[in-house]
């Protein structure tokens, strides 16, 4: 087996047509999950910019699903897996983060920043076992790189640029749904799915214009048409950026008031979850 070393970041900036520009466009997204991972000097960080790598990747490879299903499904899987074993280190780093920032503007300081100390100690164990059980994450590293040669040994080439506009619609439709969801039957889990669905057709547009920016001319062109005809009738990128991070500011108190549950022996945990709950109403 090769080393990690030997797998390059992929550019889309070189592809010949929109599926290629597409699958090195992903390709780069999974260099960048092992990259980040190797990275110890700010582990958490490490670990956030990882998670966001993960999101790409798994957006743009939908788009290319039809070109060879069964393994965008695999490939998918695996890296959705990935993902969910950082994502409990990266929710314990977000509530960390968000009580850093309660803790000197809010009322009840002192309590907050006990609760800031409690939960920075949850995050650090939690790392520390995870480490403890895959050193440097190289196990998840491995199963990355995997991924990575099975992409990049398909051809894309076939994947028409209709096609790259009917997933893109099917994607916002499932937005649309989603949205509808959680306004008729409000909850955290379906905020949290509507949260899911716009951001992921956020970073669909998103590496399209990238590849309409920065491509061959005729990539441009193809990227810039599926662009065109998409905006038609889905939100632009700035608008889904915008909902996403009031969605997100939303889902991350929800997360800290699920962190605070979890802290029963904190003294003043149930003053903080009055208080945020005052904040989440007002």
């Amino acid at each position: 087996m090769l080393p990690e070393s030997d797998m390059p970041p992929e550019d889309s900036s070189g592809a010949s047509d929109l599926g290629t520009a597409l699958q090195a466009y992903a390709l780069a997204q999974l260099y960048r999950i092992g990259e980040h991972l190797k990275r110890h000097r700010h582990p958490h960080g490490a670990v956030h910019e990882a998670r966001k790598a993960v999101r790409r990747f798994r957006s743009v490879i939908a788009l290319c699903r039809s070109a060879a299903p069964e393994l965008v499904d695999a490939a998918d899987a695996t890296i959705r897996r990935v993902g969910k074993r950082l994502s409990r280190l990266r929710d314990a780093h977000v509530a960390t983060e968000t009580v850093a920032g309660l803790r000197h503007h809010a009322e009840h300081g002192d309590a907050w920043r006990a609760l800031h100390a409690a939960l920075k100690q949850e995050r650090d164990t939690r790392l520390e076992a995870m480490l403890a059980d895959d050193p440097g994450f190289a196990g998840l590293r491995k199963r990355v790189l995997r991924v990575a040669r099975t992409v990049a040994g398909a051809q894309f080439t076939s994947l028409a640029d209709e096609t790259v506009l009917l997933a893109l619609r099917a994607s916002a439709a499932r937005m649309q749904k989603a949205e509808r969801d959680a306004r008729e039957r409000p909850g955290a889990a379906l905020r949290h799915r509507w949260r899911r669905r716009v951001r992921r057709l956020r970073l669909q547009l998103e590496c399209l214009e990238e590849i309409a920016r920065d491509g061959l001319p005729a990539v441009r062109a193809k990227a810039r048409w599926v662009l065109s005809e998409a905006l038609e009738t889905m939100p632009s990128v700035v608008t889904l950026e915008r909902l996403a991070d009031r969605l997100g500011r939303q889902q991350d108190l929800v997360n800290l008031r699920a962190a605070l549950r979890r802290n029963d022996a904190l003294p003043s945990r149930d003053v903080l979850l009055r208080a945020l709950t005052q904040r989440r109403t007002s």
